[in-house]
């Protein structure tokens, strides 16, 4: 059976194994976080927007209906009342 310290170049310590950060230079960032939190601060507003007025365009349609209902059981009820 083989260990991990059997095989070759294989470091004892975690001092051995571990490595300084180094920044790495002329690195270039091709999109600033600002930039991105800003368009997902406008996305999530964008689509909370969208929630809202999906959300009064079917209570508007809910309403009408309902306005329907009430004007149809009303004949309804002028049709079936005495004279």
């Amino acid at each position: 059976m083989t260990t991990l310290s059997t095989f070759q170049g294989a470091a004892e310590t975690t001092e051995d194994r571990s490595m300084p950060f180094e920044a790495v230079e002329g690195g270039e960032e091709t999109t600033s976080a600002a930039v991105l939190l800003v368009v997902a601060y406008i996305l999530i507003w964008a689509g909370f927007m969208a929630f809202v007025w999906l959300t009064m365009m079917r209570q508007k349609r809910i309403d009408a209906r309902l306005d329907d209902l009430e004007r149809s059981l009303g004949q309804e009820n002028d049709r079936d009342a005495p004279a």
